[in-house]
């Protein structure tokens, strides 16, 4: 989200300069790591001493363990996504469970109501043969 504030901006791009730097297993050149351990820890401090001194301790774990979290959310909301798309469900072809892009309606999936506007008028056909076949 910093990307698209002028004022975070700088901060974006340090950390991105931060996370390549991390991946190749080189350490950030920049002290945003630090600058950033220190003003999150601080805040915790003086809310809950434990707690801040935990995170102080272990920020570097943390924020790796969010940094996973965010990228798994990504990839299963992108998935999701596209499961909707092309099926009309979150979680694949001729799955009945819940989908929460169905915005909580009780919708069925686009291949369902295609195949319900196909039975409906195979059997208006079908009446209308018999209909013609009776007068």
């Amino acid at each position: 989200m910093a990307l698209f504030s002028a004022t975070h901006r700088r901060l974006f791009l340090e950390a991105l300069d931060c996370v390549f730097r991390k991946a190749t297993l080189r350490k950030c050149q920049s002290s945003l790591d630090e600058r950033l351990k220190a003003k999150i820890s601080g805040t915790l401090i003086n809310k809950n001493p434990k707690i801040g001194n935990f995170v102080f301790r272990r920020f570097e774990i943390l924020s790796s363990i969010f940094l996973v979290l965010m990228i798994l959310s990504l990839i299963f909301s992108v998935q999701g996504i596209y499961s909707y798309i092309k099926y009309g469900n979150c979680n694949g072809q001729d799955s009945k469970d819940f989908c929460i892009l169905n915005f909580g309606s009780n919708e069925t999936s686009v291949n369902q109501k295609a195949t319900q506007k196909d039975t409906f008028a195979g059997v208006e056909a079908n009446c209308t043969e018999e209909n013609n076949v009776q007068v």
